[in-house]
């Protein structure tokens, strides 16, 4: 039987300072709007009853009390799977969402209200109001190229693994980066490996730890790349920045890295630590401009050479987002990280929270040191209905043609020698019963370090029913070669497969009309009409998960042939 194995090198886009320029010269600049709101000043009892009043070179601004917020929805949600508040709101201008997470109980009314206030203007900024927030001395021989060691400390402080090995601040977290590596810049998804697992970055341009390998790996019987993630931001658009801001709300923790421009001539590369976003109900997700805004912390926003990191202002800022595309492949976002300095979103690094029960290693046979074993893991996993495309899905049309292709990396530092063999199997997840077993061609083969092996993409080839499935890739069930991990040998994509119908049909009478708009105003002025679940996805035509008179408008301009942004009167697929 031919053999179906391809080896690919690993290439992961590095946000180094100094680092190659990717994009064109010259950035199209424009005017930085709004300003700063000074908190600074602010002084708050260990409840947020008292209120205050938030000051602008002087000047009240926003009076603040523990009160309803006036004009704002679903202010506060319950308390994340980490510990810390999240805010999901609509401003009073009906279309404008922001969800923004990482706040303290004392912190988010107060958050709030400032954001629906200040939005009115653009960019603005909050300071001092108890974020995690590690800053830098800006000290050339000490942390000045630090801020990915930084965001790093940010990223596993929100996350809770810090805390796992000890660590209780973010401050506390930084410093030790600052005594365990070199002053140069680097990447966040390395930050994380080396404090989970004592890895290093081989790029030669980057930090290096300077006990290396004798340092990091506080949290060795976890392999930190079944937690860690890198996000392309370069050519990804909408997608890119929408799966940020899935990871938020699951919970995660992210790392943005940017090139830096400032009047058009590139600095460098920067990190700075995502915790929301602003977006425009009025656009489909997949849509630019439906993200207006980014909400980030830098550890760059105190300009004073030398001041005390733990005491300097804690600095959250709301960046506006500005779409960008050039010829080359670029399509991504810009937003000015200072008034006269340009932010290219290049990629991200996105970081799982740690619950309790997450698996971890605990086969004796298990070396849990990738520094010298290596280490097999399922890295990518593509299901696409195209076979040709290395994309994954999550959703199918029934009687589509599914596409799997599973990659394999060896994460480890040395190079893996030994048998490989591979297993497919498909999980029914309603009945437990498996519907598609398959056995890839292996053999003895030879992985060096970092490089991914991989199929040609294969199908399932029965029509599989309406219902969720799990697939799952796993490699070498008889653990004959010994390596750093074994419980990250398979790795898992869950699926659904549904029916179709066409997207504005409300009453599913297969074709689009002004019955279906009356339809959604009835619903929308709370009619008792006896809609259903599946009625009310087929008339969601901007995707947002509810019923309302925007997608009411959204159908009537589309019925009087005016240009809209949303598929209406096409297939779409039950959630």
């Amino acid at each position: 039987m031919k053999k179906l194995m391809i080896a690919v090198s690993v290439l992961l886009t590095l946000c180094l300072l100094g680092g190659t320029t990717v994009f064109a010269d010259v950035i199209p600049l424009i005017e930085p709007q709004g300003g700063e709101i000074a908190l600074s000043d602010l002084a708050y009892a260990d409840t947020p009853d008292d209120g205050y009043v938030v000051t602008d070179d002087g000047e009240p601004v926003l009076t603040v009390g523990y009160v309803e917020a006036a004009g704002l929805t679903a202010a506060l949600s319950d308390v994340s799977a980490n510990g810390y508040y999240t805010a999901d709101f609509t401003l009073p201008d009906g279309v404008t969402q922001v969800f923004l997470t990482g706040l303290t109980r004392y912190n988010v009314s107060e958050i709030e209200q400032a954001i629906a206030a200040g939005y009115r203007d653009g960019s603005f900024t909050l300071t001092d109001l108890g974020f995690i927030d590690a800053e830098k001395t800006l000290d050339e021989d000490a942390d000045d190229q630090l801020c990915w060691a930084a965001s790093s400390a940010d990223v596993l402080t929100y996350t809770g693994w810090a805390a796992q090995a000890g660590f209780t601040s973010a401050d506390d977290l930084f410093e030790l980066y600052i005594d365990s590596f070199e002053n140069k810049g680097g990447h966040a998804y390395y930050g994380i490996g080396w404090f989970f697992n004592g890895v290093k970055n081989n790029n030669s341009t980057s930090a290096m730890p300077v006990n290396y390998p004798d340092s990091g790996n506080y949290l060795p019987q976890y392999a930190f790349d079944d937690y860690a993630e890198v996000v392309d931001l370069i050519d990804a658009g909408a997608a890119g920045v929408g799966t940020l801001y899935e990871r938020l709300r699951d919970g995660c923790g992210v790392s943005l890295n940017a090139e830096i421009y400032l009047n058009g001539e590139q600095q460098g590369g920067h990190a700075v630590t995502c915790w929301g976003f602003v977006t425009d109900r009025r656009y489909a997700e997949t849509n630019k401009n439906y993200y207006k805004s980014v909400i980030i912390t830098d550890s760059d926003s105190d300009e004073r050479l030398g001041v005390d990191r733990r005491t300097a202002p804690d600095v959250m800022s709301c960046c506006t987002l500005v779409p960008m595309e050039q010829d080359g492949g670029i399509d991504t976002y810009y937003f000015y990280i200072t008034r006269d300095q340009v932010a290219v979103l290049n990629d991200s690094v996105t970081l799982r929270p740690y619950t309790d029960g997450l698996t971890a290693e605990t086969s004796s046979a298990a070396t849990m040191d990738r520094r010298t074993s290596p280490d097999l893991t399922v890295h990518l996993f593509y299901l696409s209905d195209v076979e040709s495309t290395q994309e994954t899905a999550q959703k199918f049309a029934y009687g589509s043609t599914i596409y799997y292709q599973p990659y394999f990396l060896n994460a480890g530092s040395v190079d893996y020698d030994g048998d490989f063999t591979v297993k497919i199997k498909v999980v029914d997840k309603n009945s437990g019963s498996t519907v598609y077993t398959r056995s890839l061609p292996g053999g003895t083969v030879n992985i060096v370090p970092y490089q991914y092996l991989g199929f040609q993409a294969l199908s399932i080839p029965r029509r599989l029913a309406v219902g969720d499935y799990t697939i799952t890739a796993s490699i070498n069930d008889d653990h004959a070669t010994p390596e750093a991990y074994f419980y990250n040998n398979a790795g898992s994509l869950d699926f659904k497969v549904r029916e179709t119908y066409r997207i504005g049909d409300v009453d599913g009478d297969d074709s689009v009309e002004s019955t279906d708009v009356t339809l959604i105003m009835r619903h929308a002025a709370a009619m008792s009409i006896g809609l259903d679940e599946l009625s009310m996805q087929r008339g969601d035509v901007n995707a947002d998960g509810g019923l309302d008179i925007l997608d009411a408008t959204l159908t009537q301009r589309y019925l009087a042939n005016i240009p809209i942004r949303f598929d209406i009167d096409t297939t779409g697929i039950y959630d």
